[in-house]
């Protein structure tokens, strides 16, 4: 057996036309394999059954004689055309169920008992004509209705009968005057209880007989010849059927407490049909569906509407009648409550772009399969030539991804941060560039790339690899301070308006104190430290000091402005060494400790012994004495 977990789905009991109403707490599970295209909610009353014909579906007013008509024309934007209203005689009617075939619309008129079934004509869905009722003797609770190749079937949901009415010379430009009461022909003790549901398909008539099954007939010959009971299979509360397209198996629907479905095996030898249990589902891990209601097959593919629990689709296999899951669509937000909520019909039979489905409160939801399950390419995802994670500020990182494709979707994006304090990520946008603002400076952040489609669920690449890295730019200096400053030194302090600045001793981090005329030691070169002392300049000099930074991997930033220093000290009187003012036999003295290398006498500067003759002694003394003798 089959077992969906993660979602229960339980039946509704169906107590003769008993039917019970209750709303529960939330649980809208999220779809797996169906996106919605389009939603219809335009009646304040409840829906039922649902059917379709061409670009128009018709959903039935339950308890109500009315039949809201749909134009899907486009599924992504659907629109009344107007609700049908029955006439008068049948106003009492409950319009649970329709079928639609040929531009003909029959509508089962559960709870009147005056006729029970109408049929309209609507080969203008915007424009319906009432026709006729069909009214035959003893079928006045007709809860489900069946047309094939002419002929239309039904079922009273109190009696194991079904009736047969011969509709193929049926002309809707000449209806017949009165309702038709006269059946081709009606098949008695079609089980102990009731007959629910009837599904006709290749000749064969499926019938949901309650508490006693699954009952087949052979309907090939129907226009001549009464159907024939071909086999049957137990079963409780047998709500509804259908078979796969080639016959070979077909599902039933218990419409109960824990209902689900059942897979059945079909051996028909055209005499006898014996059907063989293959599998079962019954959605019962949570509690939050009461049953299934009604399943339509496409193929292999069984399409189930299954109350609190929405759409549920499954594949039978060919070869064995194992089931598994394949997708599913929520239309109501209750929960399990023990009784009739939800997703009431589906129909699948318009392709799989445009699932039909009826809920009870919610009207029209317009649903599409998942045909996409291929994530976009490149897979893994890649970076855009250029667009690696690059720093663009001392705070920011910015970075592209590359173009990813996809041959049924679109692409959503997402940029990840993978390490660095405070980083950043953008995830499952159709953005290709992520600004990722407000990091550290001077900081290694790394990021990867994915993308996904926007199919449901979507189908994601793997992520780029390996996560790739950037560097935030060291902060930039927007000046400099001077001090202490001396006679052969200056001391210099970098700034920025945040103070430190990061990481400066990591890597190649560093700053640049540039000084012309270029001279000392720690000057014009990177240092590790924001306050450096620059010693051995010429007192008395005037330099042009300037900064820039660098992160650790280098990347520079601006010099700032230039400023103007210069040490102190120097000779503002050559020959004037006890500086004094003057140039005369005082200054003898020192000039010659001066040059003979001896300490000075106290207020003496040796450089003004210095008259520029590159150190020569006879031009500088020669200098001195007619300094001597001009003063």
């Amino acid at each position: 057996m089959f077992v969906q977990f993660g979602r229960l789905v339980l039946v509704l009991t169906l107590a003769s036309s008993c039917l019970i109403f209750s709303e529960g707490a939330a649980a809208q599970d999220p779809p797996i394999n169906v996106s919605l295209r389009s939603q219809w909610d335009g009646f304040a009353g409840s829906y039922a059954d649902i059917w379709a014909e061409g670009n128009f579906v018709y959903i039935g007013r339950f308890g109500s004689a009315g039949v809201e008509i749909i134009n899907i024309t486009n599924p992504d934007s659907v629109f009344s055309v107007g609700p049908y209203l029955l006439p008068a005689a049948d106003a009492g009617a409950s319009a649970q169920d329709v079928k639609v075939a040929n531009g003909l619309l029959f509508v089962a008129l559960e709870g009147t008992n005056n006729a029970g079934i109408h049929i309209a004509d609507v080969r203008d869905p915007t424009n319906p004509v009432p026709l006729v009722d069909v009214d035959i003797l003893g079928f006045n609770q007709i809860h489900n209705v069946f047309y094939d190749q002419g002929f239309l079937y039904f079922s009273d949901s109190s009696t194991p009968r079904i009736g047969i009415v011969d509709l193929r010379t049926f002309d809707p430009d000449n209806p017949p005057a009165s309702n038709i009461t006269t059946a081709k022909w009606i098949l008695n003790n079609v089980g102990s209880v009731f007959v629910h549901d009837i599904t006709v398909q290749n000749g064969r008539l499926y019938a949901a007989a309650w508490d006693s099954g699954l009952w087949v007939y052979a309907v090939d010959q129907v226009a001549t010849t009464m159907p024939v009971k071909l086999g049957s299979v137990g079963g409780n509360n047998t709500h509804s059927c259908w078979p796969t397209a080639d016959g070979k198996f077909v599902v039933t629907a218990e419409e109960r407490g824990g209902g689900g479905i059942t897979v059945y095996e079909v051996t028909d030898t055209g005499t006898n049909v014996t059907m063989t249990f293959r599998d079962s589902v019954e959605l019962t891990s949570t509690g939050q569906a009461f049953s299934v209601h009604n399943p339509i097959v496409v193929g292999n593919r069984v399409y189930c509407s299954w109350y609190q629990a929405g759409l549920q689709v499954f594949d039978i296999d060919p070869a064995t009648g194992l089931l598994s899951f394949f997708g599913s669509f929520d239309t109501s937000p209750l929960a399990n409550n023990g009784g009739f909520a939800g997703n009431w019909g589906v129909y699948p039979l318009l392709g799989p772009d445009r699932i039909c489905l009826s809920d009870l409160s919610g009207g029209l939801f317009v649903t599409a399969l998942q045909t996409d399950f291929s994530p976009p390419l490149p897979d893994p995802m890649q970076w855009a030539p250029g667009g690696e994670p690059a720093a663009i500020s001392s705070s920011a990182m910015t970075m592209t991804a590359a173009l990813a494709t996809d041959a049924q979707n679109s692409v959503e994006y997402c940029i990840m941060g993978v390490s660095g304090p405070g980083v950043g990520s953008q995830c499952w946008q159709a953005t290709r560039t992520f600004t990722d603002t407000g990091l550290v400076a001077n900081t290694t952040y790394s990021y990867d790339v994915r993308a996904r489609d926007t199919a449901i669920p979507p189908n994601e690449t793997l992520p780029s690899s390996p996560a790739l890295s950037g560097t935030t730019f060291i902060e930039s200096p927007t000046t400099f301070f001077f001090g202490p400053v001396g006679a052969t030194s200056i001391g210099l302090t970098g700034f920025n308006p945040s103070g430190a600045f990061t990481n400066l001793t990591v890597g190649s981090s560093g700053l640049f104190f540039e000084m012309t005329p270029p001279g000392g030691v720690n000057a014009n070169v990177w240092v590790q430290s924001q306050f450096v002392n620059v010693t051995g300049l010429t007192p008395g000099t005037q330099y042009t000091v300037r900064v820039k930074a660098r992160n650790q991997f280098g990347v520079e930033t601006p010099f700032t402005f230039t400023q103007v220093i210069s040490t102190t000290g120097g000779c503002t009187l050559v020959g004037d060494v006890n500086q004094d003012g003057l140039i005369d036999g005082a200054d003898i003295d020192g000039y010659l400790r001066a040059k003979l290398g001896q300490p000075p006498s106290i207020g003496e500067e040796p450089l003004c012994a210095d008259f520029g003759n590159g150190g020569d002694l006879a031009l500088d003394t020669a200098a001195f004495v007619n300094a001597l003798l001009l003063n």
